[in-house]
């Protein structure tokens, strides 16, 4: 459950960044910046709840291991992983993204907006 908390405030802390470097640049940039800001928190929301709601009763999560487990059922927590994981995959990439928007609509030679692409790339070591 924590997962989510972590990456929702690793993620948000980023794209804050972002809007302070560039907050003037362009509509596009500001609206991409919005809606990654709207998707990160929305999977955020998604995990922890999935982590919460994954057995029904709740406390099955913790009693499913007891010598006489009460009745409860979990959901395929496999499926429940990969499914989010793509989930935070795509809202890496869009993170990822982000920068290059507002990049190009620069006044910066072409080798300068690599150059700075490339600082922003560092971020995938």
């Amino acid at each position: 459950m924590t997962y989510g908390f972590v990456h929702f405030f690793i993620k948000m802390s980023i794209l804050l960044l972002y809007r302070r470097l560039f907050s003037d640049i362009n509509r596009a940039f500001a609206i991409g910046l919005r809606a990654t800001m709207v998707y990160v928190t929305a999977w955020s929301v998604a995990t922890v709840l999935v982590c919460i709601f994954a057995c029904t009763p709740i406390s099955f999560f913790w009693t499913q291991l007891l010598p006489n487990p009460p009745p409860g059922v979990c959901i395929d927590e496999v499926a429940a992983e990969v499914g989010l994981n793509v989930l935070n995959t795509v809202g890496d990439i869009a993170t990822l993204l982000l920068p290059g928007l507002a990049l190009w609509g620069l006044r910066m030679t072409t080798e300068r907006k690599v150059a700075v692409a490339a600082i922003f790339m560092i971020g995938l070591l």
